[in-house]
Parts: C-alpha cells; structure tokens; sequence
C-alpha cells in the first residue's frame, strides 16, 4: 500500500523530502506554471463529458481564482489533476468537483476522496457533489458518495 500525505502542503523542502511513493494531493498556488504538465488530462475530462464548458474555460476560471486546481503527485510527478469549485447557497455550501482526471486511479483515489472531504469540512461546505458521467457514480459509490440531483439536457 502507498504512503500518502493529503496535508495542503506548498511545495517546500519539507515536501521534498516525504518518502518514497507517497502521494502529494495540493492546491496549484501558482496554474499557469502547472498547467501545460497536467490540462490534457482535463481537456480528457472535459470532452468525454456534456459539460458546457471546456478546460481552457475553466483555466480562466482557475487564473480569475473562481475555481481551483489541484495536483496528485507521487514522487513528485503528477499523476492527476482536478478542479473544484465552491458552491454557495442560501441553505449551505458545497465543495463541487468540478473536473478529474488521471491515470493510475488505484494509487490515488482514496487519498483523494480524504483530502477533498477533509477539505470541504475546513471550508464550512455541509456537502461534496460531482456532476459527471454515469461511470463515476461506481467509483465514488466505492467510497461512500450517493447519487443525489438528477442532470438531464435536452439537445437542441
């Protein structure tokens, strides 16, 4: 089993010298350095998907500091990204996972799902939600999320 460390760390030296194998899961402080390593697995995301937007529109979304990009990485390589958004109502707020995207998901699922949830909790959001393909409703029933709203669209 992999080590991870889901703290919200920058990248300092106390990062770098973390063991062998251990999964990083961090806010991107600074996207447009990051960006050209990891938004093909957004672009992915974004085109397997109904979204109505596209990952450089969410890049600008990133940039404007309306969403945010994260980095999973093991050995200081990415292995995904992600992007999240939180949601304000008048009766709560939720985290919104936005867009995922990866490869080698068994590595890094589980310390995703901690550190996103965590992360929600620290931010006062009384709920996590995703909207996306039917797939994901199997992953992340893995891990204890339940479908709730409904999406459906119409094309026109």
């Amino acid at each position: 089993m992999t080590a991870h460390h889901n703290e919200l760390m920058p990248v300092t030296e106390a990062w770098r010298v973390l063991p062998e194998g251990t999964i990083v899961i961090r806010p991107v402080e600074h996207p447009i350095e990051v960006w050209s390593r990891v938004h093909h697995w957004l672009d992915r995301a974004f085109d397997q998907s109904d979204s109505l937007v596209t990952a450089a529109d969410m890049f600008h979304e990133i940039v404007a500091k309306r969403a945010t990009l994260w980095v999973i990485e093991k050995d200081r390589k990415p292995l995904a990204t992600f992007v999240t958004r939180i949601e304000h109502g008048s009766r709560a707020k939720a985290l919104n996972l936005v867009a995922i995207g990866g490869e080698r998901m068994r590595e890094w699922l589980e310390p995703f799902d901690e550190s996103f949830t965590r992360y929600a909790r620290e931010q006062g959001c009384k709920f996590t939600c995703v909207i996306g393909r039917k797939g994901w409703v199997r992953v992340f029933g893995r891990l204890g999320w339940q479908p709730g709203a409904h999406t459906m669209m119409k094309v026109l």
